[in-house]
């Protein structure tokens, strides 16, 4: 049976995880989301969701040519 969470939220608390056991400190570049469209076979713009929401929500900052960073 298929879970009830939609995707992007699966990549969000991943993201989240990550952060908060410090995998992730600050400053750090989180993986781009082509690469997390493929670790979680989704496609580039379920990934983006996800980023885009944690970006709302303050816990990542976008910085264009570079990359997204906690």
């Amino acid at each position: 049976m298929a879970s009830k969470t939609p995707r992007y939220r699966v990549i969000e608390e991943h993201l989240l995880e990550r952060i908060s056991s410090g995998a992730y400190p600050v400053h750090h570049q989180i993986p781009p989301e082509e690469q997390l469209a493929r670790d979680f076979g989704v496609s580039r713009m379920t990934a983006n969701k996800a980023i885009r929401d944690l970006v709302q929500k303050g816990y990542l900052i976008r910085q264009a040519g570079l990359g997204t960073f906690v």
